[in-house]
């Protein structure tokens, strides 16, 4: 990335004066301190630390550098999502640089479900394999590790998600783990895996370029994962995302390419809804495995192959999803009339995109959301849903559901997604508890369920420019942890308002002579503005962005909200 003429140059400068003022005054209100600065906006950020910290992951280097060095059979087992797929990914091609004795495993989400299961790890070891390295999963798979350990298979878990009251036997590495001592707590579970390769290149000759270009895993898998884009996931990202922009991964070039992304320009936000996606779709409604073999390839026919075989599963992906949407939210707005815990129960959709469907649900009536459905399984005798849940504002979906975990027969997750296993017949009293938790936690916090947009700074009009739009982009990778800047321009004039797009659903408008543009614009609310002849004054409250057209740049706002002053 090259600096502008004009733009700012402090990357390599040791006075920090040329920070324009917004800039400072927004990192200052995020919780950055002074000396923090240079190190957040600089384009090579250096931020790591020492991979040793983690518990155990001494004790799992000896492990496996054992099992290469004697030959081995080793296994990565991953989840099969992005931040799952990924890490598969970079084990394995880290592993194969050493010529381990390595291959992959991706339980199916829906004959096989989340995690470890002993199904797969008894074939894992009537196939001859000595070490099940986990990726992205397994710290809660208590029964799991110790049924592999009693029929002879060593297992290394590495892992970023909530440990749980009971964890899995022997080596763990994770740095959520109680007395763990890993200074940031924040990593995908690629981010995890990477940090065991780079311990096991203190014993190990591997590459360094193998160890830089796996950055671009990393970076993927944090970004897809809603990671906090901060500290050490910070240098991460920036350096991924730089290498993708020329990557060498041919996978990821081509999955770049039939995404329709502009490579020189990819950012966060492209791989949030364009490149994760479209690797998600196989492991929700497919075989995650495709991800990995395109992740893996070293041939650009079969790269381009896969690509366009992943974009032809997220399509059938969309299909589902619409399908699942339309009976789901019908019942979401009957389930908010009897209490704030949308308890939903879907019949013959998809089980792989209910997930989806849920944020949907939650990010429109501001309410958590679990959907659950009956799946062909049975235990002794008694009928199986699967479950699968978003929370919103304040609540800790993770949190509720252990409190009520006598209810179900598994969980997992963190605060603001979870899946479970339940017998039909608790399914009643769980969504009544859950209903009657929330509640009282609503009488404590009213403000729990707050989704209120967090406004960094009030800005003129005069203040908004090109120049203003382009010194925000120092302040990316923007994501979780790190939002988009959002400023409030308050009192302004709307003009030329007018409905744009394919079915009418985005607004353009001109605002104190800033062109505004309004993605899924409520009808109701230009009819309104219509019916004023919009001479009245609106707060905006949106993203500062940069509008590219005919090799021209104009500023414009992103609006996310009007309010009427």
């Amino acid at each position: 990335m090259l600096l502008r003429e004009g733009a700012l140059h402090i990357i390599n400068d040791n006075s920090l004066d040329k920070i324009p003022d917004i800039l400072r005054e927004i990192m200052i209100k995020r919780g950055l301190r002074e000396e923090e600065f240079k190190e957040f906006l600089s384009l090579s950020p250096q931020l790591a630390y020492d991979p040793f910290l983690l518990t155990d992951m001494r004790e799992a280097v000896d492990l496996i550098t054992k099992t290469i060095d004697e030959g081995g059979k080793i296994v990565i087992y991953g989840d099969y999502d992005v931040d799952g797929v990924t890490s598969v990914a970079l084990m394995v091609r880290a592993l194969r640089t050493l010529d381990a004795n390595v291959d992959y495993y991706i339980p199916s989400r829906i004959s096989e479900g989340y995690g470890l299961n002993k199904e797969a790890i008894k074939n894992l070891k009537d196939e001859g394999y000595a070490l099940l390295v986990s990726v992205d999963c397994g710290v809660v798979s208590l029964e799991e590790t110790k049924y592999a350990h009693s029929i002879g298979l060593n297992t290394i878990i590495t892992d970023h998600h909530n440990p749980g009251d009971e964890i899995a036997e022997g080596i763990i590495i994770n740095p959520k783990l109680i007395g763990d001592e890993y200074p940031f707590k924040g990593l995908a579970g690629v981010g995890v895996a990477y940090k065991f390769i780079c311990a096991l290149k203190t014993v190990k000759t591997i590459p360094r370029k193998t160890i830089v270009d796996l950055l671009e895993l990393v970076a993927l898998g944090t970004i897809a994962d809603l990671m906090p884009l901060i500290d050490e996931n910070r240098t991460i990202v920036k350096y991924g995302l730089n290498l993708m922009r020329k990557s060498s991964n041919l996978g990821i070039s081509k999955l770049i390419e039939v995404s329709g992304v502009k490579k020189d320009k990819l950012n966060a936000m492209d791989i949030s809804f364009k490149i994760a996606p479209r690797i998600n779709a196989a492991g929700r409604i497919n075989d995650a495995s495709i991800g990995v073999k395109l992740l893996l390839t070293e041939d650009e026919d079969i790269a381009l192959k896969l690509a366009n075989r992943l974009n032809e599963i997220n399509n059938e992906r969309r299909e589902f999803q619409d399908f699942a949407h339309n009976q789901c939210m019908e019942k979401a707005k009957y389930e908010i009339k009897n209490g704030d815990f949308l308890f939903i129960e879907a019949e013959n959709c998809h089980e792989g995109i209910l997930g989806i469907v849920a944020g949907h649900i939650k990010d429109k009536l501001k309410r958590p959301a679990v959907i659950v459905q009956k799946i062909d399984e049975e235990n002794e005798g008694k009928k199986i849903y699967k479950g699968t849940g978003r929370s919103t504002g304040n609540v800790n979906l993770y949190e509720m559901l252990n409190e009520n975990s006598d209810l179900v027969l598994k969980f997992g997750g963190h605060s603001m997604a979870c899946g479970f296993t339940i017998e039909e017949e608790n399914i009643k009293e769980l969504k009544n508890r859950l209903n009657m938790d929330l509640k009282a936690m609503l009488e404590k916090d009213e403000t729990l369920l707050s989704n209120e947009i967090p406004v960094d700074l009030d800005i003129d009009s005069k203040d908004v420019s090109l120049e203003l739009a382009h010194d925000l982009k120092y302040l990316e990778p923007c994501g979780k942890g790190n939002p988009e800047p959002i400023f409030r321009l308050n009192n302004a004039e709307l003009k030329s308002f007018r409905m744009v797009g394919n079915s009418g659903e985005h607004a353009i408008f001109d605002a104190d002579n800033i062109r505004c543009v309004y993605f899924n614009f409520d009808r109701d609310i230009y009819e309104n503005i219509l019916s004023k002849n919009a001479k009245s004054a609106y707060d905006i409250i949106g993203h500062i962005d940069i509008n590219e057209w005919n090799d021209s740049e104009n500023v414009q706002l992103r609006v996310l909200k009007l309010i009427e002053s």
